[in-house]
């Protein structure tokens, strides 16, 4: 079968680390959906099997790797290789993980491990979330506790959607992309700002050194818009084992090409584990966690654009490299945790 990776792989959590996790639990999801296809997920060749299956009855992991092996679990115990029991407990394990983090943890985080907003595993929790999406849209009318898993998945999804409108650039040059501080920034010197000032031609993505993330950018505007604003390669939206960082969006496009869809906005936004608090003005906008992301690796703490002179920037620390004058008095917003909310 075309895109499939090697066979007979080992839990990524204990010969590989958590890079080789990712890897495994990607390739899974990915050969998953380029096995059952839709509309009703039925295996498009005599035998669908996973690449690698020990990775999913493993227990460790990021945040985000939690989040695709739930996602391989649906998809293995319901479809790949059926069991009733096992089905049962990953529905009730996975709409526990999601009611976790929307009534006690935040969105995004595990426990104390805090992934809010991450630029830099943005794509796995996409990739996650979307084949969640898919399977559960299926497995819904079955009745019984799918409804629940469905809503669960959607709610994560509008979730995230209502905390990335609050950073969406509106004009200018990154017109359409969204501008959050968060964990696991990818800046090599933390102590340091990062600024971008990038003019893309011909209706390109710009680039900005990975501010923000792509992979999200172009998610959040197929949910809100149906279609993205900038000329991506052909290839892009082409589920593919080559191409692991984006099947999230590949996987995104088959949720709309299928009239599956996203569900419905919310009205309230979801808690996050630190406050963060964000000022929109008509010229720009700020975020910042002004009391720090406790159990977050390498966060970026402050975030700003200024929409008139296409100017992005990101900070570890709060205050260091305020944003310019902008003008106008916004209305702050603040995201709370989930108990504070």
């Amino acid at each position: 079968m075309a895109n499939t990776p090697p066979a007979g792989g080992q839990p990524g959590d204990r010969q590989g680390g958590q890079q080789q996790l990712n890897k495994q639990l990607g390739a899974n999801t990915i050969q998953f959906h380029l096995s059952y296809a839709l509309p009703k997920l039925h295996c498009a060749a005599g035998s669908c099997s996973l690449p690698y299956p020990g990775s999913i009855t493993t227990t460790g992991g990021s945040p985000n790797h939690k989040a695709e092996r739930f996602a391989n679990r649906i998809a293995l115990y319901h479809w790949i290789a059926p069991d009733d029991k096992l089905a049962k407990q990953a529905v009730v394990d996975t709409i526990q993980f999601f009611k976790a983090q929307a009534e006690q943890t935040g969105h995004q985080c595990v426990r104390n491990a805090n992934e809010g907003l991450t630029p830099s595993h943005g794509p796995i929790w996409w990739r996650a979330l979307t084949s969640l999406r898919i399977t559960t849209s299926v497995l819904a009318s079955r009745g019984g506790s799918y409804p629940a898993l469905e809503a669960a998945v959607l709610g994560w999804i509008q979730d995230h959607r209502a905390i990335c409108e609050l950073g969406e650039i509106p004009y200018g040059v990154n017109a359409g992309k969204v501008l959050v501080p968060g964990a696991r920034w990818n800046n090599p010197d933390p102590e340091n700002p990062w600024f971008a000032e990038q003019v893309a031609g011909g209706g390109g993505y710009p680039k900005d050194q990975g501010l923000s993330d792509q992979v999200t950018n172009v998610i959040y505007q197929l949910i809100t818009t149906g279609k993205v604003p900038w000329k991506l390669p052909a290839s892009y939206f082409t589920l593919s084992q080559d191409r692991a960082d984006i099947a999230g969006a590949a996987l995104a496009r088959q949720i709309l090409d299928f009239g599956i869809g996203f569900g419905t906005p919310r009205t309230a936004l979801t808690g996050l584990h630190s406050e963060l608090i964000f000022e929109r003005y008509p010229n720009g906008h700020h975020a910042y966690f002004p009391n720090g992301m406790p159990g977050a690796v390498k966060p970026a703490l402050e975030a700003w654009a200024d929409y008139a002179t296409n100017t992005l920037c990101m900070s570890s620390v709060v205050g260091a490299h305020p944003p310019p004058s902008f003008s106008g008095k916004p209305q702050p917003v603040v995201v709370k945790p989930p108990q504070q909310a």
